[in-house]
Formats: C-alpha cells, structure tokens, sequence
C-alpha cells in the first residue's frame, strides 16, 4: 500500500495562474542543465528576527526553476528560520497575477489583505505582492494570514518594491465556453436537484468574478462539465490574459529516496496544454506502475489566453491523456 506526500507545495499550484508558478518534472534527474540566471539579492534577515538557512543546497534549483517560469528574469528563493520554526521566500523580477481558488475547494481559500493576496490552506498562510517588475511569495507560514501578509509588506519594503499594480489585461472582449468537451456536457444540460443546481450556479459566478479580480479586471469564464451518468466531473475555467507557466517549487526525489517527485509536470514541446499530476509516494527501489498519478490540473497558455480543467473526479482523474485533450480542446473553442 502506497500513500501521499504531504504536500505544503500544493499551495503553489492552486490556480496560480494566481501566484507562484512553473515547471516539467521536479526531481532532480529531470533538471536541465543551464546556467543559473540573475539572483535577486534577499535580505540578510527578516522583519521580526528571521535567519537565513544556511546550505540550503535545493536554492539555486528552485530559483533556477522560477526564472524559468518568467522567461529567465532574475529570481531568488531562500529558507529563512526563527527558533524552530522555518519558512521559504521566493521572489522574481516580474509580475504576476494574484491568487485565485475556486469557491468549491474546501482546502485553500484565497483572500486580500490590503496589497497583499494570501492562499489559506488549514492552518498556514502563503502570501504574496506583486508589482510591474516585482513579485514577493512568504510562505507557507502557521498562523493567522495577517502575520503572514505583515511579513510579506516588511519585506517588500526591505526589497525596494514599488506600489501594486494590476496585472495587466489581454483579450478584452467577453469568453463563451463551449457547451460540450469531449463526452462531457455543460453545466445545465444534465439535470440536477434545485438545490444542487443554484448551489453549483451560484459558485460559478463567484469564481468568475474571483478569476477577472486576479487578472486585473480580464475577462473570465467557468463551466462545470459532467457525463449523463454523474460519474465524472471537471472543472473547466478561462481568462483573457496571458499567464505565467505555473511554478512548481523543486524536489530532489532522489535526496528523499523517492521513485518521483510527488508532483510532475508533463510539458509536451509542441506548446499543447501541459498537466500537474501527483504521484503515489514510492520508494526509489519500487514499482513504477505504484506511482498511480493523478492530475492536479491540465492547462494551455496562449497569447491573451489562459485555460485550466482541474477539479476532475471519477476515473477521470488518472487518465492523464483525455483530461490534456479537453483541455486543448477547450483552448481552441475560446480562440476560435
């Protein structure tokens, strides 16, 4: 019998066409090559008597991994302590949008703290601030988000980011979601109960405004899907704008003894909608068949256009392949 991982990583991959942003697969083997690009100069400590950690030898990895994911700017990710107590600080020259979750995910809830978007999940806060050629993530961080988003803002001062601005909008015209993808039908064409009916509506109107609020006012688009059975469900969401790749903080499974980092991103070269899956923890000595991945999410990201299908139950959820295919099929829908 296999297990997860406990991911506190998963924070930076909810949506974050709203916040942290990404990479192909994060074990160690599967890391090119590459000269490490600028580093962002961090602080010596942070507001509150923070310490950076010493040899953290995951760092440079993981900055290496965010410039990437914003088209090689200068990056940073550092380890900082406080008693027992540690937190991880990423920052990259460029923008990015804010955080956005759906209303349906009971896990990680997305709030602003006045220039500060924070992603809750359980007990712990990840916050971040963004400006023109600026982004700040802290976290995760037990504790209240304001503790959190305070950190964030004294840090941000120390660091010389200039005011928050809003991500700046591409397609400006508003986005029709297709009423079919694949065998799945929309939202509406299958029954429902009443109540399950104006409960799935009322969410959906609620993420579309979170959405177009976390790209600065784009236009934004969701739909559920599902099979005339009720079997299998997807999410599906759009927004004008053009996000960055979706960061996935670096894992040296080999250092854990693990077969596979627990999530991989699969990334195709011919620039069709790339998938987040999570692995089964296994040993590096084990079967890769016990990886049984799932997927987090699939999406394609075009000029002005950003798609995700994610929240995918049923059987589904393990077929990699059919979820990338809706989701290019879903791209080409909205752009015609």
């Amino acid at each position: 019998m296999t297990s997860r991982v406990p991911i506190a990583t998963l924070v930076c991959v909810v949506f974050v066409l709203a916040g942290c942003s990404s990479l192909p697969p994060t074990d160690k083997a599967s890391m090119p090559d590459i000269e490490p690009v600028g580093m962002i100069d961090m602080p010596e400590q942070l507001d509150g008597g923070w310490q950076p950690r010493e040899g953290d030898a995951d760092a440079e990895k993981d900055a290496v991994n965010i410039s990437r994911a914003y088209d090689l700017v200068a990056a940073a990710s550092v380890v900082y302590f406080r008693d027992s107590t540690e937190v991880r600080v990423r920052a990259v020259e460029a923008q990015s949008p804010l955080y956005f979750t759906h209303h349906s995910d009971t896990e990680h809830h997305a709030t602003l703290i006045g220039d500060v978007s924070c992603l809750l999940s359980g007990t712990a806060a990840t916050c971040m601030r963004t400006s023109t050629n600026l982004t700040l993530w802290i976290g995760p961080l037990d504790g209240p988000a304001e503790k959190t988003a305070a950190l964030v803002e004294s840090t941000w001062a120390a660091l010389g980011g200039g005011p928050s601005v809003a991500w700046p909008v591409g397609m400006g015209s508003s986005i029709q979601l297709p009423q079919t993808l694949g065998t799945l039908v929309a939202f509406g064409s299958v029954p429902q109960t009443e109540p399950a009916g104006t409960e799935i509506a009322t969410a959906i109107e609620m993420d579309v405004a979170a959405l177009s609020d976390a790209f600065g006012g784009a236009p934004a688009a969701e739909q559920v899907y599902g099979d005339s059975e009720g079997a299998t469900k997807v999410v599906a969401t759009a927004v004008g704008s053009t996000a960055p790749d979706t960061y996935v903080p670096y894992v040296d499974a080999d250092e854990l003894g693990l077969l596979a980092a627990p999530l991989e991103r699969i990334t195709p070269a011919d620039g069709t909608a790339s998938c987040l899956v999570r692995n089964e923890t296994v040993p590096v000595e084990g079967d890769p068949d016990d990886l049984d991945p799932v997927v987090v999410w699939c999406e394609r990201i075009g000029d002005g256009m950003t798609v995700r299908i994610d929240q995918v139950d049923g059987d589904m959820s393990s077929d990699i392949q059919t979820v990338k295919q809706l989701t290019d099929e879903l791209y080409v829908a909205v752009t015609g």
